[in-house]
């Protein structure tokens, strides 16, 4: 079935996005054949069922697991740190939200984690100042080792830097972060 819902998308994109995004969000697989294609449409960062793809590659595996600080697949990720990196506002912030997780699978904050990517340093200092707000609600769910490292990485750009809304924005991050 997989190999005929992306043979109707790529013949009807506009038909068959909106079931593709439904059907791949909650998708799961080991499979490897069908993750090399998920990867492959995963790589095309100019369609909403990309990144959906890309979703899908990463919440399969252990990186969902409580205590689990890997991720499963080194070419999503790839693409993910990629995407995080891009001058693209929309791409940045359409990521995001992959980095955090609810350790348990319900809906409590009090189970929230995220993964640290050193893209997120950068991220905090977006221009954009919704993407930087995106930034540290990721940024408050970090790992204790994680969140130091970043916490003295962000003192130090404070210390360094002349710039108002530099120093502005790594006092915002450092107080959003736990």
């Amino acid at each position: 079935w997989f190999d005929e819902l992306l043979t109707r998308y790529e013949a009807e994109p506009k038909r068959w996005n909106w079931f593709g995004q439904h059907l791949l969000g909650r998708f799961r697989t080991d499979d490897p054949k069908i993750r090399a294609k998920l990867l492959k449409l995963a790589g095309d960062d100019d369609t909403y069922l990309g990144l959906v793809a890309l979703q899908g590659l990463l919440t399969t595996g252990p990186w969902h697991d409580p205590g689990a600080r890997k991720f499963d697949d080194l070419e999503a990720m790839k693409l993910l740190r990629k995407r995080l990196a891009s001058n693209d506002a929309d791409r940045v912030r359409s990521v995001l939200f992959l980095l955090s997780y609810n350790k348990t699978g319900g809906s409590g904050n009090q189970d929230m984690r995220s993964h640290y990517v050193p893209e997120l340093n950068a991220v905090l200092f977006h221009e954009d100042e919704g993407i930087r707000r995106q930034a540290r609600g990721v940024a408050q769910w970090l790992d204790e080792k994680y969140a130091q490292g970043l916490a003295e990485q962000l003192v130090d750009a404070f210390e360094k830097s002349d710039d108002v809304q530099t120093k502005l924005a790594a006092l915002r991050a450092i107080a959003a972060m736990k």
